[in-house]
């Protein structure tokens, strides 16, 4: 997922213990990033079938996404 932690930084603090306790409120900012996340889950950039037997130019990729605010691989 290309640039994932662009739109999961804003969500990450709704993750903390903190979080648990105070239930900060879901706002606009929240949708839309979460929404953005799974525009890219189901893109096909990223959904592919893959044939192992017959790769063609279909190459398969460990992909790894760094930013200021997480790292993440898929």
């Amino acid at each position: 997922l290309p640039n994932l932690a662009e739109h999961t930084h804003i969500l990450n603090p709704l993750t903390t213990k903190e979080a648990d306790q105070r239930f900060p409120p879901w706002t606009q900012e929240h949708q839309a990033a979460f929404q953005a996340i799974k525009d890219l889950v189901v893109s096909p950039r990223c959904l592919a079938t893959i044939d192992h037997d017959n790769p063609g130019d279909n190459w398969i990729f460990l992909t790894c996404d760094a930013s200021n605010y997480h790292m993440g691989t898929i």
